[in-house]
């Protein structure tokens, strides 16, 4: 009998709706980031500045530059082609010149020849009226024909070609004898003005 008293008053066990009321359960503690999560955070922090730079500077930088130079090549465009009209003109003038000068040229040569022929022409009036002088033993006369010969002969020279340059150098050197002789060897002055004269002849041909 006792035995049967001390099981029916045994503790009661209890139950989970036997917890105190008003209390709430504790909530669960957060578990930090890890850190790979929070490089790829920065890292995507990162390339939204990068790419917001990149865009800043395409728009302050980079527009601006390329507008540029699209109008310095626009510009060059131009002056190419103004260069090249220019060019052309000139070349055009060069022709025109060429061609005015080529007529000139021929002209020149004719004008260089007629001068030449003249200048040979008074110098073999000034030797004739110095040889008539002479002959007259007039070497006072001879002299004032011959005043101005010299200097038609340095005229010749630079007409004369190069083949003619020998005989006018015998012509300055006849001239200078002549000057030496006049006065006191009239014969011997005479002999060279004729050797002048052939020389004139020579020169003509």
């Amino acid at each position: 009998m006792q035995e049967s008293e001390k099981n029916q008053t045994s503790v009661p066990e209890t139950t989970p709706d036997s917890r105190p009321q008003g209390k709430e359960s504790p909530k669960p503690e957060k578990r930090p980031l890890s850190i790979w999560r929070r490089m790829f955070r920065i890292l995507l922090v990162m390339l939204i500045i990068f790419g917001l730079g990149a865009i800043l500077v395409i728009f302050t930088l980079y527009r601006p530059l390329r507008e540029r130079l699209f109008r310095a090549e626009t510009r060059i465009e131009e002056l190419t082609d103004r260069s090249a009209s220019e060019i052309n003109s000139a070349k055009e003038e060069i022709n025109r010149l060429s061609s005015i000068e080529d007529k000139f040229g021929d002209t020149q040569a004719e004008l260089d020849e007629l001068v030449l022929h003249n200048l040979i022409l008074k110098i073999r009036l000034d030797l004739m009226s110095a040889k008539l002088a002479l002959v007259s033993d007039d070497p006072q006369e001879a002299s004032q024909a011959l005043h101005e010969t010299a200097d038609r002969i340095a005229d010749l020279k630079k007409l004369a070609g190069s083949q003619q340059q020998k005989n006018v150098e015998n012509l300055e050197t006849r001239l200078e004898l002549v000057l030496t002789e006049i006065d006191e060897e009239t014969f011997a002055a005479i002999s060279d003005l004729d050797v002048m004269l052939d020389i004139l002849e020579e020169l003509e041909t």
